[in-house]
């Protein structure tokens, strides 16, 4: 969650507009997927030991195959502007220190918080596909760990750990 903050923030200033974070490792901005987050992490009785980060971001891609066209974006797409991935990284990598430092030193809780500041669907209806089936409710927030809980129509919270979380359309 650390790592899809200091992405949002990293890029907001280059987009000039607030991007979207997709629970669990997505950046979405006006609906397209611009980046992608992956972390692999070893743990012992309960702690990391180390992670690993990857981050991919679309950066001076004009186009997309078809299938995709709908669905990614890019920066230049995004701003018209060329940008450079030197500075682009730079500029990730600021952030991204900053906010491990700032979980080491504030907890999860932190993060959460202001994770959430970029998930403008939070409270609102989705959908999470998952292994054993498709959850339906309102996503009502995250737990410490990372975990995405949603209120089903029972009014039963589910800890949803992984799947692929279908947003609302703006306006929705």
């Amino acid at each position: 969650l650390a790592a899809g903050i200091a992405l949002a923030e990293a890029l907001e200033p280059l987009l000039q507009a607030t991007p979207t974070l997709k629970w669990p490792n997505d950046l979405l901005f006006e609906g397209r997927k611009l980046a992608g987050i992956l972390v692999e992490a070893s743990t012992d009785r309960g702690t990391v030991q180390h992670a690993i980060v990857g981050i991919g971001v679309n950066v001076n891609l004009t186009q997309f195959p078809e299938e995709l066209a709908d669905l990614a974006g890019s920066l230049f797409l995004a701003t018209g502007k060329k940008q450079h991935r030197a500075e682009v990284l730079a500029l990730i990598l600021e952030r991204l220190e900053s906010w491990i430092e700032r979980l080491q030193r504030e907890g999860a809780e932190s993060v959460v918080a202001n994770w959430t500041r970029y998930a403008p669907w939070m409270g609102k209806q989705v959908t999470v596909t998952r292994t054993g089936g498709d959850l339906v409710g309102t996503a009502s927030g995250l737990e410490p760990d990372g975990a995405l809980r949603v209120l089903d129509e029972h009014g039963r919270e589910h800890l949803v750990l992984s799947g692929d979380v279908e947003m609302p359309k703006d306006g929705d």
